[in-house]
């Protein structure tokens, strides 16, 4: 009921006080000392519980920030792995349009030193099945990068088209 006092009324027992002069100590304990010791009860709970909460709060702020902190890692290994892709890509796109600027000049040294009409008709037809190659190879390379975004979760506004691509520098993007 009233846990302070009614503790102290068994101590006074076994330290051998009189039981008349407890139960006369008993009656004289009103309903205000009987409030305050159950309020100092509840606030003593209270402290308890807060002190609990603050614990678990402290914990999932703990684990908040180590969400964070592997968000952050992974959204900066994400751009990354864009960067070099889209590196890859430009590379990729260089090698290709450097190889058919190359073909493309040897079919016209060949053009230029042949003047026989079947010797044309076969160079133009070789010029056409190469462009077709290089076509095929530019989509699938194309492809390739789209897919990889894709897994990747990558913004689309960085993808290489043919109309980024420039010969006449070293570096391929405008």
């Amino acid at each position: 009921m009233f846990h302070g006092k009614s503790n102290a009324f068994e101590i006074s027992k076994k330290l051998g006080l009189d039981n008349k002069i407890i139960e006369n100590a008993k009656t004289h304990l009103d309903s205000q000392n009987i409030d305050f010791e159950e309020l100092l009860k509840n606030i003593y709970d209270n402290k308890l519980k807060i002190e609990q909460e603050k614990e678990e709060i402290s914990k999932k702020l703990s684990e908040i920030e180590k969400l964070r902190s592997n968000l952050e890692n992974d959204n900066k290994n994400l751009y990354i792995e864009k960067q070099n892709i889209i590196k890859n890509a430009k590379i990729e796109a260089r090698n290709i349009l450097l190889n058919a600027k190359d073909e493309a000049n040897n079919i016209i040294k060949e053009i230029n030193s042949s003047s026989n009409s079947k010797d044309l008709n076969n160079i133009r037809n070789k010029l056409n099945s190469d462009i077709k190659n290089l076509s095929e190879n530019i989509a699938s390379a194309s492809k390739d990068n789209v897919n990889i975004s894709k897994t990747s979760n990558l913004n689309n506004q960085n993808n290489l088209t043919l109309n980024d691509i420039s010969i006449n520098q070293e570096y391929l993007v405008s």
